[in-house]
């Protein structure tokens, strides 16, 4: 089946297009150009962006749940409902995020990945898992449930890489084993992320230099960066191999934190993320994460302790508060929610609006909602539909 979109704005690496045209099948785009050499093909399905504007699919990392779901349940229908959810707000593909569980719960909830990959519904794709820890500090496990908490295990570790699941691994460089667990994932292909970590400085970056290339949810849950112990925050933007998530929601960070992370960092590093919890898209009150209860209230996520627990956004209005704290150009910004992402997380394919990319896409109007949403060639929402 071929796809063709017409009429709307494209954002391609080479500058904007307007009024262009765009043809994809279910393995590629295959053709773009601007509206004076549009060549209709009879057999395509149509899909009109006049008035919007054309960018590749948002690339969501880190999101726990939503929609009544969570990665943790093992549940693989859940992660279906999670896929059709999150493509209502532009998500093309995600990694289902497990929170710290038992060893046994992580298989089963991996388990439970494997299989809606192999048989998915309609909706975002599946790109593999996150784990964020159980490899983690105590003294910074934020609404990572303590009680499962551990050191880094050689048989554990070899039982997580045998699923070939596991894209990103968040833990705590300074735990006593935890430059060897780096190192062991780095090896396996696996992405790093330093995160839930008291490290100083010099352990954060021992961490890189054992092969780590990410940053989990940067200054939240780590040490606050002060000039005389700079620890992790300044380590992960000092080091220019690592990406660095970023969760926009502006509650999580402050709009002013945002913008000089992103003058440090800018599209090329920067992984917006939604770090959202299964009461996304769903109405305010308790709701279980893992074996524990967090409230949603007042557009956030909240445990017991008057802490954060993850958060309530999607990726629309993530993309939409990073242009709002930071003034930066949708034009410009676009990879943090897109092509950087799927780098971090390992993803060949290009994330971009040129022959060979993804048919991965997305349809914004003005106001960053999303119109469209299209996976794989095939149109997966439209707000313009009829009912």
């Amino acid at each position: 089946m071929t796809l063709e979109i017409t009429g709307g704005r494209l954002l391609t690496p080479t500058g904007p297009v307007e009024g262009g045209w765009l043809r994809c099948d279910a393995t590629a785009i295959t053709a773009l150009g601007g509206p004076d050499d549009a060549a209709a093909e009879p057999a395509a399905t149509r899909l009109d962006a006049a008035g919007g504007t054309v960018v590749p699919g948002f690339v969501d990392v880190h999101v726990h749940g939503s929609a009544g779901a969570d990665a943790g349940d093992g549940d693989a229908e859940g992660l279906r409902q999670m896929a059709a959810f999150l493509a209502t707000h532009g998500v093309t593909t995600f990694l289902p995020t497990i929170a710290t569980a038992s060893h046994e719960a992580t298989l089963a909830a991996l388990g439970a990945i494997g299989e809606a990959m192999t048989r998915p519904g309609p909706g975002a794709r599946i790109a593999g898992a996150n784990l964020e820890g159980p490899y983690l500090s105590p003294a910074r496990c934020g609404a990572q449930d303590p009680n499962h908490l551990r050191g880094p295990d050689p048989g554990e570790i070899a039982e997580l890489l045998a699923t070939g699941l596991v894209r990103i691994v968040t833990l705590a460089p300074e735990v006593d084993g935890g430059l060897g667990a780096v190192a062991r994932f780095a090896d396996a292909g696996v992405t790093v992320a330093l995160g839930h970590a008291d490290a100083t400085y010099a352990q954060a970056m021992a961490g890189f230099d054992a092969g780590a290339r990410h940053v989990t949810h940067l200054f939240n849950a780590m040490p606050p960066l002060h000039h005389r112990a700079p620890g992790l925050p300044a380590a992960a933007l000092a080091h220019d191999g690592a990406t660095v998530e970023l969760i926009t929601d502006g509650i999580h960070l402050h709009h002013g934190a945002i913008a000089a992370a992103w003058a440090a960092l800018g599209p090329q590093r920067t992984c917006v993320v939604t770090d959202a919890l299964r009461a996304t898209g769903l109405p305010e009150g308790r709701y279980p994460f893992g074996e524990r209860f967090v409230t949603h209230r007042d557009g956030a996520m909240w445990r017991d302790d008057g802490g954060l627990a993850g958060s309530a956004l999607t990726m629309d209005r993530a993309l939409a508060n990073l242009l709002s704290a930071t003034g930066a150009p949708l034009e410009s910004a676009w990879p943090a929610v897109s092509a950087t992402p799927a780098r971090a997380a390992g993803l060949t394919q290009p994330a971009a609006l040129e022959p060979g990319g993804l048919p991965d896409l997305v349809v914004l109007e003005a106001d960053l909602t999303v119109r469209a949403t299209v996976v794989a060639g095939e149109v997966v929402h439209d707000a313009g539909a009829p009912v």
